[in-house]
């Protein structure tokens, strides 16, 4: 279209891994789930986990993928404003990932909210977010002026993705 810009004005990550090295050190369970679900011992760093397969080297031995595969090694400034869902009993990536991605975005000047559902599991946010059971002790915090603000109570909804991106485009000339 004439006249609009192709810049992305926002993004909204569910369950986002950020840093690969980092996760194994913070799996629920000390990542047993996560070896079950597949056929693992090593975790994330296994030469066969979904991110050394990604990599195409074992997580352990390739920081520099690692580091590109990373989203802040691209975070700064300019970055459009992030919307963040996290179930915390997510057996797949662990909640610091997005506690990372959360304070990188502080850190680099660039906005965003971290919404967190302490009885949610990794993937169906349709479920999350029409769920009372699953919202419940619902928390968000927002970033932005160089920092994660603290966590306050919230109820995250469907709608909370559109009026994400609603304040997004209103805030675009």
């Amino acid at each position: 279209m004439q006249g609009r810009s192709s810049a992305v004005p926002g993004a909204v990550a569910f369950s986002p891994p950020t840093d690969f090295r980092q996760m194994d050190p913070h799996m629920i369970g000390g990542g047993q789930g996560f070896n079950r679900i597949f056929g693992l011992t090593g975790g994330h760093a296994d030469p066969k986990s979904p991110e050394s397969r990604r990599l195409g080297c074992p997580v352990r031995s390739c920081p520099d993928r690692v580091r590109q595969a990373d989203p802040l090694t691209y975070v700064g400034a300019g970055t459009p404003p992030m919307l963040i869902l996290y179930g915390r009993q997510d057996l797949l990536v662990p909640y610091r990932q997005s506690e990372l991605l959360a304070q990188g975005l502080g850190r680099a000047g660039a906005s965003g909210v971290l919404y967190t559902l302490p009885w949610g599991l990794h993937g169906d946010w349709n479920e999350f977010l029409i769920s009372p059971a699953l919202q419940r002790d619902a928390t968000r915090q927002v970033i932005g002026g160089g920092a994660v603000r603290p966590a306050e109570s919230a109820s995250p909804n469907r709608q909370t993705i559109t009026d994400f991106f609603r304040g997004m485009t209103a805030a675009r000339p």
